[in-house]
């Protein structure tokens, strides 16, 4: 909590996660891979947190459910019930 209090405009949380390139081809831009705690832990990095336990300012939920945030994200992480740390993620880095 205090961390998303000193910047409020981020997202802070207790389940970092990085999606990075794959091993066999650090250069792409066009793959990611998904990885959990232990590599977050290895590499002592990460490039976003999952929401279920996160702190992000009420503008950015608002932004999410309004009809303005792209309905294909949103009907994506309702078909797979997955993805929407994903979405908020890039939401939060991109205002």
């Amino acid at each position: 909590f205090l961390a998303w209090k000193a910047r409020p405009e981020s997202m802070a949380g207790y389940y970092p996660r990085i999606a990075s390139p794959p091993m066999s081809d650090p250069s792409s831009t066009t793959e990611l891979i998904y990885h959990t705690w232990p590599h977050v832990f290895f590499r002592h990095k990460f490039n976003f947190v999952l929401t279920k336990a996160s702190f992000l300012h009420a503008r950015y939920l608002e932004m999410y459910t309004s009809p303005s945030f792209p309905q294909s994200i949103k009907d994506y992480v309702d078909e797979h019930m997955n993805c929407e740390d994903v979405a908020m993620s890039l939401l939060v880095a991109n205002y």
